[in-house]
């Protein structure tokens, strides 16, 4: 599945009712293609925004978990909570009423094993072509000198 702007607009509002009491600032949605991180909340000022990627094949409550775990960020930046580590205390209190609320476990870390979407099994083929490559080791003698040039 592949997720909109409108899907994550509409899950926004759900939750914003369920989990934050309506009690949420306006936060704009980007829709990403990057392998490395499921969901970004950031704060620039009084502007908040949630990345979401698109590039894994996910499921509907895949999505919804990701999106209720970013807007868990952007309460306690909202709320002007200082913890001393992004998945800190405040993070974990209203994280876990979340979850009372939903039934959406959030985690800090996606532990399940993600399949790239069909639009990126090249690209992801092609990456890990280039983690797997052997290396090959150039052994170069000089008079005073010693390298080891890593190709």
């Amino acid at each position: 599945m592949q997720v909109t702007i409108s899907q994550l607009t509409s899950w926004f509002n759900e939750f914003k009712g369920i989990v934050f009491d309506n009690d949420m600032p306006k936060v704009k949605f980007i829709i990403t293609n990057t392998r490395t991180q499921l969901g970004r909340a950031t704060r620039k000022g009084s502007e908040y925004s949630i990345r979401i990627t698109n590039y894994y094949d996910r499921t509907m409550t895949q999505f919804r978990n990701t999106l209720l775990h970013e807007m868990c960020h952007i309460w306690c930046y909202y709320k002007g909570y200082r913890d001393d580590h992004h998945t800190g205390y405040n993070w974990c209190q209203i994280t876990d009423k979340a979850y009372r609320l939903t039934g959406l476990l959030i985690t800090r870390v996606c532990s399940e094993k993600l399949v790239p979407a069909e639009h990126n099994k090249e690209r992801a083929q092609a990456i890990q072509a280039k983690k797997t490559a052997p290396s090959i080791l150039v052994d170069i003698e000089y008079p005073k000198y010693h390298f080891i040039v890593k190709t």
